[in-house]
C-alpha cells in the first residue's frame, strides 16, 4: 500500500490558484510589516525621517507588487496574455473591484523607473532636488516626502492609510479563499488555523 503524496502532482487549477494566492498573501503580509515599521519609527523617533521613509517606500513597493499581480502591465504579447489570465482569475477569486486604489499606477511606475526620473531631472536646469523630506508640499523636485499619512513622489501623492485599507482587503480575501483550495490541493495537510 502506498502513502498519499505529500505534495500535489501536476499544475491543476487548484494548485495554480493556491500558488498565486500564497504569493499574493506574502506580498500583503510584507506590506503590513513595512507599514508597522514605518509607524513604529515615527512614533519612537520622529526625527528619523530617512528610516521612516525607507519603510514607507518598501511598503509601497510591496503594494506595487500586489498591484502587478492584479493589474499587470506587460509589453511582451505572450507574457501579457498569461499575466492578464492570471490577474483576471485572481480578481475573480478574490472579488476585487476595479475601483481599488491598487490600480493607481502613478507612484508604482515612478518607483520602477526612478533612474529615468533622476536622469530627466539632471537634464533640466532646475532647482536642487530633495530626496527624503517630512511635511513638505508635493513637488516635482521632492523624491520622497511623508506628510499627514501621505507619501508623495515627484509630485504624485498616495494616502498610506487608504493604501493600507486596499491592501488589507486583498489580504483578507486571500485568507478567506486560500484555505478551501489548500484542503483540495493538500487534503492531508494540517489545518493552518488561519
Amino acid at each position: 500500500m502506498s502513502n498519499p503524496p505529500s505534495a500535489p502532482i501536476g499544475n491543476s487549477q487548484d494548485f495554480i490558484d493556491y500558488t498565486y494566492l500564497d504569493f499574493l498573501g506574502w506580498l500583503c503580509d510584507s506590506f503590513v510589516r513595512c507599514m508597522k515599521l514605518c509607524m513604529k519609527t515615527f512614533r519612537d523617533d520622529p526625527s528619523n525621517i530617512e528610516e521612516g521613509i525607507m519603510h514607507a517606500q518598501n511598503a509601497i513597493v510591496f503594494a506595487g507588487d500586489v498591484s502587478k499581480m492584479l493589474w499587470p502591465k506587460v509589453k511582451h504579447k505572450t507574457r501579457l496574455a498569461r499575466a492578464e489570465k492570471r490577474a483576471n482569475r485572481l480578481r475573480q477569486l478574490l472579488n476585487i473591484q476595479s475601483d481599488s486604489l491598487l490600480q493607481n499606477l502613478d507612484i508604482r511606475n515612478k518607483m520602477e523607473h526612478l533612474d529615468e526620473y533622476v536622469d530627466e531631472w539632471a537634464a533640466k536646469d532646475g532647482p536642487l532636488i530633495c530626496f527624503n523630506t517630512w511635511n513638505m508640499p508635493p513637488s516635482e523636485y521632492v523624491f520622497y516626502n511623508l506628510a499627514d499619512s501621505k507619501f508623495s513622489m515627484l509630485g504624485d501623492e498616495i494616502n498610506l492609510m487608504d493604501l493600507s485599507i486596499s491592501v488589507g482587503k486583498v489580504q483578507q480575501a486571500v485568507k478567506r479563499e486560500i484555505e478551501p483550495i489548500k484542503k483540495r490541493v493538500w487534503p492531508f495537510a494540517p489545518d493552518s488555523g488561519a
